[in-house]
């Protein structure tokens, strides 16, 4: 998939490459996802006392226009901490790399692609 998409870049001479979507809106917000467990007896009879924890996420909605459709698709999902400063860390990293090639290369008027996946346990 990787070859695909750096062929279908290095074609477009100017602008968005051809055949990509594009993020139109991002909205989020935190929420605290809560969950109790009822603590049990010896006599599997549930006890009043209730443990219960609380994990704070972020809820995350991207529109992402398709091109040549007037219509928006709506993702939506949620990050724990841990998902969420591994999307920081990716950002952090394509911020990086967009400055290096700004700052190292004359203008072309042709774009190359570079992909990185990252999967979260």
């Amino acid at each position: 998939a990787e070859k695909g998409v750096a062929g279908s870049a290095q074609q477009q001479q100017q602008g968005e490459p051809k055949g990509y979507n594009t993020l139109a809106k991002t909205a989020w917000r935190l929420d605290v996802k809560t969950s109790s467990k009822q603590q049990h007896s010896n006599d599997d009879e549930p006890s009043p006392a209730v443990v219960g924890s609380s994990v704070p996420v972020a809820l995350v909605e991207l529109r992402v226009a398709e091109e040549q459709k007037a219509e928006h698709k709506m993702l939506r999902f949620e990050l724990e901490r841990a998902q969420v400063e591994e999307v920081l860390a990716q950002l952090n990293h394509i911020q990086k790399q967009i400055e290096q090639r700004i700052n190292t290369q004359p203008p072309t008027t042709t774009t190359t692609a570079t992909t990185h996946t990252s999967t979260s346990s």
